[in-house]
């Protein structure tokens, strides 16, 4: 009996200790974009277009510490318990005075996940793509030691790679972000090589996924690289905070650092940036999405009419 019992408590602890994984569908208003996202041991999102396979199953997941106590972890991510899920649909539009269009329409279906451990992740998914994000509800600030975007293929499509013009023996990640684009099949990506965004893959049937971020602030910009397990995907790498800088790179216009921490970022209760797959039937859509400007955050400049468009060089 007491050997029964025992056994009894021994599963009974097994199944409460093991995180159920939940899955979640979500929709783009026309119906033929769909998001699936899988919680539980590990996050992923897999994304589908009217019959095309877009994304197979991604990590998505954060690692950090507190700020003032290294051994206090902070995960996002992992061993997923969602407390709530709650969804919404907006159809509006802005303006945009200062851009190609005077307004942008911004049409989506929105899932939100709220986690336990103090974060939630959204998932948007339009019509022309899909996005997510992170949302910290950390009530003191913490310390990001890195972030997991992977993106992974169902075969070894074609691929646009913006490669960055990597100096071996100099600061890595300071980079003018002017590329070319080199064509090549996933699997013969550089291994050795960071690239920028946006990067385009050649799906079945003339469709294409466009792979970039919106909505970046206080954070780094993402880079992505070939994953070495599949190399029938890409997945982000980032810069590591900078400690100190001189005065270098072209014409001395750019500070260089020179010593870099063992973290990306420092963060708080805060939006972290959009991790973004675009998705179009013809190439014409490439040069017409509005993703970017959709994502964006609000314009904080409450007086814009001081700022005058026209014809600029060197503006940045």
């Amino acid at each position: 009996m007491k050997s029964l019992l025992i056994q009894t408590f021994c599963l009974l602890f097994l199944c409460l200790g093991t995180v159920r994984a939940q899955q979640y569908q979500l929709a783009s208003p026309n119906g033929k974009l769909s998001v699936t996202v899988d919680a539980g041991e590990a996050l992923t999102w897999q994304i589908a277009h009217d019959g095309t396979t877009v994304l197979q199953p991604s990590a998505i997941a954060l690692q950090g510490r507190d700020e003032k106590s290294a051994k206090k972890a902070i995960t996002f991510g992992k061993n997923v318990k969602v407390i709530r899920a709650e969804r919404k649909s907006v159809e509006s539009s802005f303006p945009t005075p200062l851009y190609k269009k005077a307004s942008v329409k911004d049409v989506y279906n929105q899932l939100t996940l709220k986690c336990r451990g103090g974060y939630s992740v959204q998932f948007r998914a339009y019509d022309d793509g899909a996005a997510y994000r992170f949302i910290s509800e950390q009530n003191k600030p913490f310390i990001v030691l890195n972030e997991t975007a992977d993106f992974n293929f169902d075969k070894d499509y074609q691929a646009f790679v913006p490669y960055i013009n990597d100096n071996r023996n100099g600061e890595r990640y300071c980079f003018s972000f002017e590329s070319y684009y080199d064509e090549a099949p996933l699997s013969k990506m550089h291994t050795d090589s960071l690239s920028i965004t946006p990067l385009m893959v050649c799906l079945d049937g003339g469709k294409k996924a466009v792979i970039m971020e919106a909505g970046l602030e206080n954070y780094p910009g993402m880079f992505l690289t070939v994953n070495p397990q599949t190399r029938q995907g890409v997945q982000a790498a980032f810069a590591p905070y900078p400690l100190e800088e001189i005065i270098g790179g072209h014409n001395r216009l750019n500070l260089i650092p020179t010593k870099r921490a063992d973290y990306i970022a420092r963060c708080a209760k805060q939006e972290l940036p959009w991790r973004v797959v675009l998705v179009t039937e013809k190439d014409t859509q490439l040069a017409d999405n509005d993703m970017a400007q959709r994502l964006a955050p609000v314009c904080r400049i409450k007086d814009i009419s001081w700022i005058k468009p026209g014809k600029v060089a060197w503006d940045w």
